[in-house]
């Protein structure tokens, strides 16, 4: 099947408009208790959809443990970033 683009762009079928564009991203939220097996299940399910899952205990906590939460702008700097 050939696609045709004008400027890098995909043009719909008429070969004048762009074609409509998939959505950015779709995101799946895991909720649970503590110690449920959500960063498990995140990862397997990542891994299974070929995309990358984010552990928000990463990003919220200070590394070597849950004792101490990490700066508030650190932490969203850090979610810029993914």
């Amino acid at each position: 099947m050939q696609v045709a683009t004008q400027g890098g762009v995909q043009l719909g079928q008429g070969g004048t408009e762009p074609a409509a564009k998939e959505p950015f991203s779709t995101r799946t939220l895991i909720l649970g208790n503590s110690g449920s097996g959500k960063s498990w299940l995140a990862f397997r399910i990542a891994e299974a959809l070929g995309c990358k899952a984010v552990d928000l205990d990463a990003i919220h906590w200070e590394p070597g443990g849950y004792g101490v939460a990490r700066n508030k702008q650190v932490a969203i700097d850090m979610v810029h970033q993914e």
